[in-house]
Formats: C-alpha cells, sequence, structure tokens
C-alpha cells in the first residue's frame, strides 16, 4: 500500500516530533495531512486550529494523531476517486485506504475510551478534535448520519462545558464546531443545537474606529464571527419554521413574525 503514497511530500520536522514508533503507511499519511489536508482545511476553518492547535496534538496525544492519519488516509482515497462524498461501499470495500483508516479511527476510539475517566484538562480538547476529526472524515465517506452525531457529541460536550462556565476549550475548536453546526442545518432540523452565547456576537467583535466613521471589523475572523452569530440566529427560526403548514404558521403568526423581526434587527 505504501507503494502507493511513493510521491507524497514529506514536510520538514513535524514527524520527527512523534515519540511513537509510526508504520510506513502511517508516516505517510502524516506527510499527506500536514502536505494536503491542511491546505484544503484552511479554505474553511480558522487557520489556528489546523496551523499550530492539531499538529500540536498530533505529536503528542495518540488518539489525535490516529484520527489524523484516518481522516488523511480518507482524503487521500477520495482524492482519487474524485472527491465523491457519497463514496459507493463496493469501493469503500475494496479500497486499501479505506479499510486503513477504518482500523486507524478504531484505535482512536479505544484510546480515548481508556482515558475517560482521566482527570487531566487537556482530555477536553482532545476529545473536541477526535470528534472533529471523526465528522471529517464521516462526511468524506458519505456516512452523513454518523457524521452528524459525532457532531452532536461534540456540540453537547461544549453546551455542557457552558451550562457549567467551563470555558477552558480552545476558541478556535468553539469556532469550528459552531460553523459545521450552522452548516448542518440545511439537512438537519436538529441543527443548529449550540447557543449564539457561545461566541461573540456581531456587537462584540467589532471595535469603535475614527470619531464618525462607525463601526469596522479588525481582522477577516472577526466578520466571520459576527456573519456566523447572524446565520445562526437565522437558520434557528428557519429550522423551526421548516414544513410547517399554512395553518401552523397562521396559528402562530404573532410569536414568528416577533422572532423574524428580532432577527433581522
Amino acid at each position: 500500500m505504501a507503494m502507493m503514497l511513493k510521491d507524497w511530500p514529506w514536510p520538514p520536522g513535524p514527524a520527527k516530533a512523534v515519540t511513537w514508533a509510526m508504520t510506513s503507511d502511517e508516516r505517510l499519511c502524516f506527510s499527506y495531512f500536514h502536505g494536503h489536508t491542511i491546505p484544503t482545511l484552511l479554505q474553511s476553518f480558522d487557520s489556528t486550529l489546523w496551523q499550530k492547535l492539531v499538529p500540536q496534538l498530533t505529536q503528542h496525544e495518540p488518539p489525535v494523531y490516529h484520527a489524523m492519519v484516518a481522516l488523511s488516509a480518507i482524503h487521500r482515497s477520495s482524492e482519487d476517486n474524485g472527491m465523491q462524498l457519497a463514496t459507493p461501499a463496493s469501493f469503500k470495500a475494496q479500497d486499501a485506504w479505506h479499510r486503513f483508516a477504518q482500523d486507524q479511527l478504531g484505535r482512536s476510539i479505544t484510546l480515548l475510551n481508556q482515558r475517560c475517566a482521566s482527570q487531566d484538562p487537556c482530555l477536553r480538547d482532545v476529545i473536541l478534535v477526535c470528534c472533529l476529526l471523526f465528522v471529517l472524515a464521516d462526511l468524506l465517506r458519505g456516512r452523513y448520519e454518523d457524521a452528524f452525531s459525532h457532531l452532536r457529541s461534540g456540540l453537547c460536550i461544549l453546551k455542557e462545558l457552558q451550562v457549567a462556565n467551563q470555558g477552558l476549550v480552545e476558541q478556535c475548536i468553539v469556532s469550528a464546531f459552531a460553523h459545521l453546526d450552522i452548516l448542518s442545518s440545511h439537512y438537519d432540523r436538529a441543527f443548529p443545537i449550540f447557543s449564539s452565547d457561545s461566541q461573540p456576537g456581531p456587537t462584540q467583535s467589532i471595535s469603535h474606529g475614527i470619531p464618525g466613521s462607525g463601526l469596522y471589523f479588525r481582522s477577516l475572523p472577526e466578520v466571520r464571527i459576527a456573519f456566523d452569530s447572524l446565520l445562526r440566529s437565522v437558520y434557528r427560526l428557519g429550522s423551526r419554521c421548516l414544513g410547517m403548514s399554512d395553518v401552523e404558521v397562521a396559528l402562530d403568526y404573532e410569536t414568528l413574525q416577533g422572532q423574524q423581526l428580532a432577527v433581522w434587527s
């Protein structure tokens, strides 16, 4: 199987920091993740998450490492298959990289289960990053129900931490889950799940500029946070109205109109 990926570029440095033995296939997937998967993910997610946090965790946390290897293998296989999200089951059964990825995902889950009773404060970031990698791996394999299940699990963890006022989670992780929460509302009425209170709203993420110039954004991430906050409110209302009959809308018209005006204001 390693011969299939002999031309993958090897990024300087990162694999040397891994403290455990790597198989040749894991090494190739590690290389592909840094050379191809991360640049692809940077098009949709916070750069801090993929350029800093995830690479750091893959070097020191075996559960994240195996989940990363699995995602990388699936990504490469998907590219070879023309990036068809709903990959045919027959193809996956015959594809060595899909079988390899499934084994890596199993290892990651086993390692997480072994640490479920740990009091390590870093464990929550490890669990959430693994959950995020599971979501992306399932989406690439066309296993949408599994992806939504993992996403709901991650969002529930974040909500529990929010209720308990335990905000000790990297903001880039929160932002990634919040973004997926919004996107998933297009496909499943269970979303959005996450409270908009967990992220800065539009007025929190902008600063006053020169007198008379109004408000301005200091960076593109601030723009996206503000935009995501607005989208979350819109989709939460939309998911409630989706599928309602004219009679149901008429019976609850005043409430729905008030919520609509609140979103628009």
